[in-house]
Formats: C-alpha cells, structure tokens, sequence
C-alpha cells in the first residue's frame, strides 16, 4: 500500500549491521573481452574472468567485483556514461540453476556524462528458505531500464567466481570499518549534543529564523524541529575507489541523524532537504544513516527516488525495505517486495 513519507518506519542496529568482508572477487582493467553485440551468452568464472561487459558509443560497461560477504552475493559493474542522457540499468530474468530469484539494486541510475557503479545482489536466504543449499550458476541478463526498449547482455556467472579475498585485504577492511565504527559513534554523541542545544534555542526563540544557516538564506524556514535537524545535520565527505582501492573515481556524502528525529521530519522538510543540499550535488551516492543502522540512499544526486533499507559501512544499501518516489502530489512509499 502506498503512502506519503511524512513518518519513515524504520529498524536495526547501525553498529552490528556494520560487517567485515569474508569474500571478495577484483576485476583488473586489463582483463578484457570483445563487446557482445549479438547476445552470445557471457560466460564468468574464476579461470576465465571478464571484465568489459559491452563497450558501445552510449556507454561502457566493466565488471568491478563480484563477491559473497554475510550471506550477501554481489555483482558490481562501473559505468561510463558517454552521452547527454541518464541510463537506468539492471539484471533481468534471473535464475540459480533455474530457479527464479530476486535481484536487489543497490544504485543503477548513471547520470549524463558521469561515471559510477551499479551493485547489485541476492540473499543466500532467499535460497536456503526453500531448501537450496548450493548452486552451480546465476543465470541473468545484464539491460537498460525498463527491460526491453534498449540494449541487453545475457551472463552467466559461476559460483566460483564469487572467491575468496586474500587475508590480508581482509585484515585492511576490518581495520577500516573499526575506524568508522569508532567514528559513527562519535558522530551520534555529537549529535546528541546539538539536538538538546537546539532545543534550547527552539524553546526560547519565537520566530524560526534564528535556526536558518545558510548563508544566502535560500532554505526555507519551518516550525518543525525535527525538519531544522535535517536542514542543520553536517554533511561529511568520502572519496570512492576502484575496486582495488588504488584510484579515486568519485566522492559521496552522508550525514547521520537519529532515528527519532528521521521518523518526524514532514514531508515539506524532506523535500526541502532534497532540494538544497543533494540535488546536482555531483556525489556518487548520498545517503542519510540513522543510528540503528537503517538508512536512505540517493545515486548520483538524483532526488526522485530514495532507496530505504539496512546500510554498510559505506553507506550503501544492503537490504531494500522500501522505496521514496516523488509524485506529482508529493512522496510516496512503496514497501519492498
């Protein structure tokens, strides 16, 4: 059932959510395959690795990783978008050895002239709930969105591809997700502190405007508290890597806010905070992570749909609960399927 997202029902735990890679699959630039051009079925494995996808005069397509993390199969592709329009792309007609499954999206709009990743991923779950405890191969075709208006890459990716990470790239994961725990955490007490200062100026202010920071005042004012902790909320930056960690390819941004003040913003507030401070930002993604791990995740600075559901410790969306859609008549929520 749809609904306006005026209070966002969220769950979880931030810091137990937070986990450490057990596998992990890199794709080198220099493993390299012709452009399919005539749906020839692409063949993935870990003797015979693939790393271009399609290299076409709209975009190009590279497999970043593919890798198993905490139950968590994942297929990254980096995009180059060559032209004046965004793309939308995803993994269509998926099956494991023939039994259907569900694909979740963790960001797959490339806006024009930029360059970024599309994740995707399915849960081991999914699989063990009826009965398949292994499987030899994820059957799925790689197509613009909506399927079937544009160009489409049928692959077909062996188990084995989805290896393990050596130990010591292991080791350098755990050491920095520690180092955003410890710095979350300080974060969230920081935040504390602003929201009962906040209140104070709230309490004994009598008009809204004393809250406005902005220097050119361009964001509008509101009564709502919980609004002025969303438009105040400090926005920190991240750069993006390559898979293997060895070339900057972008940033992204995030704030943290309490759940509490997240589930009362009005919808006026959400908008306004889209409008000001993620629209045309240039970020790979943003995302707004709550203090129980939960969170919404906007890619590319595109603000018409925010995807809701538990984040990593990058910000990104590991398991869709939900989806924000503007619509002419304000936003809607559609729960995950």
């Amino acid at each position: 059932m749809r609904r306006k997202v005026v209070a966002i029902i969220l769950a979880s735990n931030l810091i137990s959510n937070i986990f450490i890679s057990n596998n992990l699959f890199v794709y080198a630039a220099s493993e390299t395959a012709p452009a399919i051009a005539d749906n020839r079925t692409i063949r993935i494995d870990a003797e015979s690795p693939v790393s271009l996808i399609c290299d076409t005069e709209e975009y190009t397509v590279n497999v970043q990783r593919i890798f198993y993390e905490r139950g968590n199969y994942t297929i990254e592709f980096m995009i180059q978008n060559h032209s004046d329009h965004d793309f939308n792309f995803g993994l269509d007609g998926s099956d494991i050895d023939g039994f259907q499954i569900t694909i979740y999206s963790g960001g797959a709009c490339i806006a024009a002239g930029k360059k970024g990743v599309a994740k995707f991923h399915f849960r081991e779950q999914d699989l063990t709930d009826y009965g398949i405890n292994d499987f030899q191969v994820l059957n799925t075709t790689f197509s613009e969105f909506p399927f079937g208006t544009g160009a489409s890459y049928p692959l077909q990716i062996q188990k084995d591809a989805f290896s393990q990470a050596p130990a010591q790239s292991q080791g350098t994961a755990n050491t920095e997700l520690l180092k955003t725990v410890e710095e979350l955490k300080k974060q969230i007490e920081e935040l504390k502190a602003e929201n009962a200062l906040l209140k104070e100026q709230l309490d004994s202010s009598t008009t809204t405007s004393d809250l406005d920071t902005s220097p050119s005042g361009s964001i509008p004012a509101t009564d709502n508290e919980n609004d002025q902790r969303l438009l105040n909320a400090i926005i920190m930056c991240a750069d993006v890597t390559n898979g293997i960690g060895t070339d900057v390819i972008g940033q992204r941004a995030y704030i943290v806010i309490p759940k509490e003040v997240l589930s009362q913003i009005s919808e006026n507030g959400y908008a306004t905070f889209l409008e000001n401070k993620i629209k045309n930002s240039g970020y790979n993604w943003f995302s707004i992570i709550c203090d129980d791990g939960t969170g919404i995740v906007f890619s590319n600075s595109f603000t018409g749909l925010g995807t809701y559901g538990e984040l990593d410790g990058e910000g990104c969306v590991t398991s869709p609960l939900g989806y924000i859609s503007a619509s002419e008549s304000g936003y809607e929520y559609d729960p995950a399927n």
